[in-house]
């Protein structure tokens, strides 16, 4: 048998901690590969953005998108603290956001700019723009909404009380606006870009 595993922590530290079985350690650590940060390799960016808009738009039946030069070169900027995963994320909600069109602009990210992400909360949304055709404001909100309720309710194992602890809103709160989210969802166009 093959194990191939990873790890966003320094296990060594954790062994000195007592924290981790040294012995487990060394019988996963045969082969080490160390995998730069994204934000050490920004001439990945293009190619991931490519292979995760074609499979977003493969999965939600949507004409491939393509990347606004403008819009690269912000992704191309920003630092990726959640890496691939984060920059996956990140094309999906565009993809999303961005509605019928078959490009994606800067304000489809809702990313901070540099000065801003150094001296946001994390996780705080600090940038978010409207595209010269517009767009449908209530389905942006909802969108985001139910992301960050979604997120909240996976962190917490389902449990309402601590995911309404999380985003700092009462239970019954987090409640009525799941239910005004399902209803929003409902409408068509939305119900994918909600999931």
């Amino acid at each position: 048998m093959r194990v191939i595993a990873a790890c966003n922590v320094d296990l060594e530290e954790r062994i000195r901690r007592g924290k981790f079985r040294e012995d487990l350690f060394y019988r996963l650590n045969v082969a080490p590969v160390r995998m730069p940060a994204l934000r050490e390799r920004l001439r990945d960016i293009p190619l991931l953005v490519g292979h995760f808009l074609q499979k977003i738009c493969g999965q939600e039946e949507v004409a491939i998108k393509y990347v606004a030069t403008e819009t690269m070169d912000r992704l191309m900027r920003h630092s990726w603290p959640g890496n691939v995963r984060k920059l996956e994320n990140a094309v999906e909600m565009a993809v999303a956001l961005s509605g019928d069109r078959d490009a994606l602009y800067p304000a489809d990210f809702p990313l901070p700019s540099v000065a801003a992400e150094k001296s946001a909360p994390v996780g705080a949304v600090t940038h978010l723009g409207v595209p010269d055709e517009g767009l449908d404001c209530e389905q942006v909100i909802g969108t985001i909404e139910m992301r960050l309720l979604d997120q909240a309710l996976r962190k917490t194992a389902g449990n309402k009380k601590a995911a309404a602890d999380l985003l700092r809103l009462k239970r019954t709160t987090l409640t009525a606006k799941l239910k005004s989210l399902q209803a929003l969802a409902s409408r068509p166009g939305m119900a994918a870009a909600a999931m």
